[in-house]
């Protein structure tokens, strides 16, 4: 894992009403990953895209438990910051797959889906 995992390589959030992309109309809260089991903070580490987020004004958490994302922005925006963070795990014998969830956070509304990353 010497060049990391994207956690996220092809997530895309959107907010629709029907049939009808309304996307660019939402901005989300906070955007959250949840590791389970808790991560190890000596042998698993994420990088970000540090210039995305400055531009964006949002701001990036990390803690034993995964990372958050955080600022009012377009779900769009914070897509392409997913997008960007790699998972780097210095021992990844120790844990050959990665069970997360990812919590968005509308103003209104909050929603969560579960992945799973196989390690290779």
């Amino acid at each position: 894992m010497r060049n990391g995992a994207a956690l996220l390589p092809d997530v895309k959030i959107t907010v629709t009403e029907g049939n009808v992309d309304k996307s660019s109309f939402h901005k989300l809260s906070w955007c959250r990953v949840h590791m389970r089991p808790a991560r190890d903070m000596d042998l698993e580490l994420f990088s970000s895209p540090t210039l995305l987020l400055e531009k964006l004004e949002l701001q990036f958490v990390h803690d034993k438990q995964g990372f958050v994302l955080r600022g009012a922005e377009h779900p769009s925006a914070y897509a392409e910051v997913l997008e960007h963070i790699r998972y780097f795990n210095l021992r990844p014998e120790s844990f050959p797959h990665r069970s997360y969830t990812l919590q968005a956070n509308f103003y209104l509304t909050k929603n969560s889906f579960i992945l799973i990353m196989y390690l290779e």
